[in-house]
């Protein structure tokens, strides 16, 4: 896909410790030696027009890295994310995104839209990230799936989590991780649109790929509610709005209740 990427975060994995004569670390091999091709394929392809609009990997421009699989591009004039297929394993992760997002645009609420207020509706109703486009190797000539893009909405709370040993429920503590309890609150009011579609019976759970351990989606967003309010310096008010909050959804998943706990005249 691209000959002698850069990686910007690298996992080691030391499975050995080897004793040897010198200094020597490492050696270098020619890219056809050590690359690990792609085995699985992914072709994006059907009847008519396409759900998602298709776009060739050329028209991507002024790459970051974000690092792993998703990079910063822009495209058409906006910022987005590119989630690459790297590996075998990527390709029904890939998929997965893509019809889950095609079932939300066969919605009759979205389904008269034009693509553009569709993934507005998605990402306001739903609070769902559009796919703005399907990134395949060369438009009409080779459909293989390459990625997936998507508008760049800032760092995720996998990234924040990275330094969440730094944090501590003081609200004198400096390190916050500015989320607001109204964030919170319109979270909790996407999730509760997306169980009422029918279109996925686990909405906050990547779409249907849970964990073995995965109770329910509203018993994870009572947990998350509760991980956010230990690292957030939030008024007294607020921290016991998400405290009870989070504890309707864990006894008992009521979201209409959670969201009039966590609702606010501030907020109006």
């Amino acid at each position: 896909m691209e000959l002698n990427r850069i990686w910007h975060e690298p996992e080691v994995v030391i499975y050995s410790c080897l004793i040897t004569p010198g200094l020597l670390t490492f050696d270098t091999q020619p890219n056809h030696v050590i690359a690990r091709p792609i085995r699985e394929k992914l072709e994006y392809c059907s009847p008519g027009e396409p759900a998602i609009p298709l776009t060739s990997f050329g028209s991507l421009v002024d790459k970051a890295s974000l690092g792993r699989s998703v990079d910063r591009w822009g495209w058409n004039g906006q910022d987005c994310a590119f989630k690459r297929i790297e590996f075998d394993c990527d390709v029904q992760a890939i998929e997965r995104e893509i019809k889950s997002r095609e079932k939300l645009l066969e919605l009759p609420d979205l389904q008269s839209q034009t693509i553009e207020d569709a993934n507005k509706i998605m990402e306001h109703r739903f609070n769902v990230l559009p796919i703005l486009a399907v990134v395949v190797s060369e438009q009409d000539v080779n459909n293989d799936v390459m990625g997936i893009l998507m508008p760049f909405g800032g760092f995720n709370l996998e990234s924040l989590s990275a330094s969440g040993t730094e944090f501590t429920a003081s609200v004198s503590d400096s390190k916050d991780l500015q989320i607001t309890r109204g964030q919170l609150r319109d979270l909790a009011r996407g999730v509760r649109e997306l169980s009422m579609s029918r279109t996925e019976p686990s909405g906050l759970g990547r779409f249907g790929c849970v964990a073995p351990e995965y109770k329910d989606d509203a018993f994870a967003l009572g947990e998350l509610f509760i991980w956010c309010k230990e690292r957030s310096s939030w008024d007294v008010s607020d921290l016991r709005k998400v405290e009870d909050a989070a504890q309707v959804l864990k006894d008992n998943g009521d979201f209409d209740r959670e969201l009039t706990i966590l609702d606010d005249e501030r907020d109006r």
